[in-house]
């Protein structure tokens, strides 16, 4: 009797790179993870060693298989999410030219500019699903292009994480559609590099990878790259993808429920039948990994607040102490409204000089009330980015939830009951590794393709709205769009344009 496959699933994020290994089964064996260095030049300029990728990469897959106790021999498949957006630019050989830029990095605030002058926002978003920022790979790469002509003159090709790995494991010169997507420089309803963007910009598509759908095999593992992570030469690599859409995939998403992150950032994920572009540019749309496939997708650097909020309010205390004060704190009269923007304000409102308020403070306030107004600050964004998602697609019948926030009993049941929809958080919450690992499975010949996977994507608890709670969500959700109406400068192309106000509070009864 043969042994059972084992996959192995690698996430490289911002800050931490994670191997998980599991069996054909999808139960977790063992995980490994490493940090990974941001370099902080400036407020806006933030880079990171391509080469760590690759190191930290080889040293946690090692490490994960050892944990294992697996045979090396029983590895049938090896599959990579990524972060996506960042970029490096190597020369031919493939080594670095300088450090990545971060996806984090928004230094080319003049190339954006540029960009919006030359093609204009609403044909930007035409193209690519997507406002045009700073942030993505198009505006960086012109700015690379015009601060530092000389390693310009020796690049040879752009390689964003994913891309890099593949390079490194396989020898290939491949992207998935999902990163391709997320660069400024893709036709999301083609599905290919935009010509008239390139053109727009004086861009060689040769320095740019060919583009594959992230379900299909980038190639074999190669010698050398198999001695770095202790496996045997010849095991496939999946495509694989960018980590939000891989985790979506992970944690079993399809055209009826979609998907929530909480980790650093909320993000929600909806698949869609076709590239549905929003009139009012309210939620950008990516590729999906699979063929014939998009997704809608609202996210939000707010999920972070919560450790702001722990620390200032309950610094000695464990999140399960917190997590039962919040529970405590239901339904206690006056509760405050906390808009999640410290970071500016994303889907769909897309006001980027926001910032986080927090209103109706009265002395009868307590700490867990405004702890519970973070839980609930980011329920309501959900919802407002789901009533978005029922406008321009379809339909949403249920939500997945995974990441750190996937773990709090009382923030999932405070989602439940604000989107009035059932919600599944997964037995294992790094959802992105799992979705490495099917698209793993599927390059192997585990699984004949990646929803074939999805029985095997265990829940761990499933949360039914309340229907004794429907008001008061409904009515809290009310306070949360009149607050937002009151303070984000929305601007034409959001049809609502509103003068950000100095202040704003409601009156309290006494």
């Amino acid at each position: 009797m043969s042994a059972p496959a084992v996959l192995v699933g690698i996430d490289l994020g911002t800050t931490v790179c994670k191997a998980l290994v599991f069996d054909q089964d999808l139960h977790l064996l063992a995980g490994a993870s490493r940090p990974l260095a941001l370099s902080t030049l400036s407020g806006t300029e933030i880079e990171q060693d391509a080469e760590e990728w690759w190191q930290s990469a080889a040293l946690v897959v090692r490490e994960a298989l050892r944990k294992s106790g697996c045979e090396v021999h029983q590895v049938k498949g090896l599959g990579v999410s990524s972060q996506g957006i960042a970029f490096v630019p190597v020369d031919g050989s493939g080594s670095p030219l300088r450090p990545a830029f971060s996806w984090l990095d928004t230094r080319a605030v003049g190339e954006r500019r540029a960009v919006v002058d030359a093609l204009g926002e609403r044909r930007i978003f035409s193209i690519t699903g997507k406002r045009c920022s700073e942030a993505y790979v198009l505006p960086k790469l012109l700015w690379f292009r015009e601060h530092e002509p000389a390693a310009w003159a020796r690049t040879r090709r752009i390689l964003m994480p994913l891309d890099f790995l593949l390079a490194r494991l396989t020898g290939g010169n491949v992207t998935d559609h999902t990163m391709a997507s997320g660069t400024m420089l893709y036709d999301i309803t083609r599905r290919q590099w935009s010509p008239r963007i390139l053109a727009a910009f004086d861009i060689d598509p040769s320095i740019l990878p060919g583009i594959r759908q992230g379900s299909e095999t980038a190639g074999k593992l190669r010698p050398a790259s198999a001695e770095a992570l202790g496996l045997p030469a010849g095991i496939p690599v999946a495509i694989g993808g960018q980590d939000q859409k891989v985790a979506a995939l992970g944690a079993g998403i399809d055209l009826e429920r979609c998907t929530i992150s909480l980790g650093t950032a909320m993000a929600i994920t909806q698949k869609c039948d076709r590239p549905v572009i929003d009139p009012a540019m309210r939620i950008p749309c990516f590729t999906d990994l699979l063929p014939g496939r998009w997704v809608v997708e609202g996210s939000s650097v707010c999920c972070s607040i919560l450790d702001w909020a722990k620390q200032a309010f309950f610094p000695s205390a464990s999140w399960d102490e917190v997590n039962r004060l919040v529970d405590e704190a239901a339904g206690l009269p006056n509760a405050p409204t906390m808009l999640p923007f410290f970071s500016g304000a994303a889907a769909p409102f897309f006001d980027p000089a926001a910032r986080g308020t927090l209103t109706g403070l009265d002395l009868s306030t307590t700490p867990a009330q405004i702890i519970r107004s973070v839980y609930e600050g980011i329920a309501y964004l959900i919802r407002a980015n789901i009533e978005v998602m029922e406008a321009i697609s379809r339909p949403v019948r249920g939500l997945r939830i995974f990441g750190g926030g996937s773990k709090s009993d009382a923030w999932c049941r405070i989602i439940a009951d604000t989107v009035q929809r059932p919600v599944s958080a997964l037995a294992i919450s790094e959802s992105a590794s799992v979705g490495a690992a099917i698209l793993a499975g599927t390059a192997g010949g585990v699984f004949s393709d990646p929803e074939d996977a999805f029985p095997l994507v265990a829940v761990r608890t499933s949360y039914e709205p309340r229907p004794e709670n429907a008001v008061r969500c409904h009515e809290g959700y009310e306070r949360f769009r009149s607050l937002a109406g009151q303070l984000l400068d929305v601007g034409e192309l959001g049809k609502r344009t509103r003068k950000p106000a100095m202040h704003a509070g409601r009156r309290r009864s006494t």
